[in-house]
């Protein structure tokens, strides 16, 4: 598992797509806002998932929501950021109980009831 460290501010105004910088392993990594798929808490520390790889950060989901909201990306649950550009499917079950795909992933993440009016908002026009 990589090891732990924090994710840097972004200090410029909001240009998509921007780069996001993650500290890992004594590195800075770079990386597009629209290479990362989402990030999940994983206890003291959060996972940063992109196509290619996964990186690990010692931050907050809440202050990453802050810092990534005006990239496109959107909580879908208290522990799940995903970017909502990538959102490929969304399935409610009779229960009213949303999931929903992101490409480049073939797991499905679950959208708890707090957040289900934001992902309801990603798509105006429901047939």
């Amino acid at each position: 598992m990589p090891e732990c460290a924090n994710i840097l501010d972004a200090t410029a105004e909001p240009v998509k797509p921007v780069r996001i910088a993650i500290r890992a392993g004594g590195k800075v990594i770079l990386t597009e806002s629209s290479e990362v798929i989402c990030v999940e808490s994983r206890g003291s520390h959060v996972v940063v998932r992109t196509f290619l790889q996964s990186h690990c950060a010692s931050e907050s989901v809440s202050a990453l929501e802050k810092k990534l909201e005006p990239y496109g990306f959107v909580r879908i649950h208290r522990s799940t950021i995903v970017n909502q550009a990538l959102i490929e499917e969304i399935r409610v079950s009779r229960s009213g109980a949303m999931r929903l795909r992101v490409k480049g992933s073939e797991r499905e993440y679950s959208v708890s009831r707090k957040y289900r009016a934001l992902v309801s908002r990603l798509a105006p026009a429901w047939f």
